[in-house]
């Protein structure tokens, strides 16, 4: 990607990763014995607000698409739990999915967009 897409798309580039930030700390909340509907709430405002910007990256687009899925299986155990048909396994194991897509779309976030100065560490080192 060239100096001008990079001036173009990492701004979007880096307010997403921003967002996705705040989304991982409340979404954490959702992993508590009971389900906190208002830690849902805000965790669903930050991933939507992350997510009008993400559709804008197109290096990022495929990273994205398995950033959805994996939302979408955790938050569907998350309220299967509620009726007592998945075990906290389970959602843990959907959670450790959806932290590894989201890990994977910040990092080719980063080498598309940012730069490798805004990578994380394990993608500096590359």
């Amino acid at each position: 990607m060239g100096i001008a897409c990079q001036a173009l798309y990492g701004p979007i580039a880096e307010r997403t990763l921003e967002l996705l930030a705040e989304y991982e700390r409340a979404a954490s909340a959702l992993l508590a014995p009971t389900l906190d509907l208002d830690a849902y709430a805000r965790a669903s405002e930050l991933f939507d607000d992350a997510q009008l910007l993400a559709t804008d990256l197109p290096e990022a687009r495929v990273a994205w698409v398995e950033v959805l899925i994996s939302r979408f299986e955790m938050t569907h155990a998350l309220w299967l739990s509620g009726r007592s048909t998945a075990d906290e396994e389970t959602i843990r194991a959907l959670a450790a999915r959806h932290l590894a897509a989201l890990e994977r779309f910040r990092g080719k976030c980063a080498r598309a967009y940012c730069g490798v100065a805004h990578a994380p560490d394990d993608l500096q080192a590359m």
